[in-house]
């Protein structure tokens, strides 16, 4: 499709990538498909504020930080801004020492997740092993799931798996076991 930009598995197993400079993607502005862009990238550790902040077009976000074994936290409102994506299947499964953030599709403002969030998407949402085994090697209680089971629409939405083995999570009793989680 000529209107469909991709940066598909660009970085995928890059050996020496551990950070990525602010605004990586900021004169991509067009690019919608970010699978498995980064997947594999074993010493990849942060992510910059607003990695993905001008991509308002992006929607897909399959497989793009699986396996980045060493990534350790998230940047509050990594997908924020984009409201038409829906496709996050297997997005950070096995980043095993990363500490989930609640808020990295953004918050009321109040400190409070905004559980209308994804209201307006029209193709179906897809969260299937989202967060797989995420956080696997922290300690209990670091890292917060964000409450997507909570979310307007969710009952709808592809959840197999999605926080399988994030049994570290500050919040891992909350989580349904439609979702993954042992509750």
């Amino acid at each position: 499709h000529p209107n469909v930009w991709s940066f598909q598995y660009t970085f995928k197993g890059c050996k020496a990538l551990t950070r990525l400079p602010a605004g990586l993607f900021d004169k991509n502005t067009v690019v919608t498909d970010f699978n498995a862009c980064f997947r594999g990238c074993a010493k990849l550790e942060s992510l910059p504020i607003g990695l993905f902040d001008k991509n308002i077009k992006a929607d897909r976000f399959p497989d793009c930080f699986a396996s980045c074994s060493s990534l350790k936290e998230l940047p509050e409102g990594l997908f924020a801004k984009n409201m038409e994506a829906y496709e996050f299947s297997s997005c950070f499964s096995g980043c095993t020492t990363l500490k989930l953030n609640k808020f990295i599709f953004g918050s009321a403002g109040s400190g409070q997740e905004d559980t209308n969030r994804f209201i307006g998407v029209t193709a179906q949402m897809n969260f299937k092993s989202c967060f797989f085994n995420v956080g696997k090697n922290l300690n209990n209680g670091e890292g917060e799931a964000p409450a997507l089971w909570s979310y307007a629409g969710a009952e709808t939405w592809t959840t197999t798996n999605c926080f399988t083995g994030a049994t570290k999570l500050s919040n891992c009793g909350e989580i349904p076991t439609a979702w993954g989680g042992e509750k």
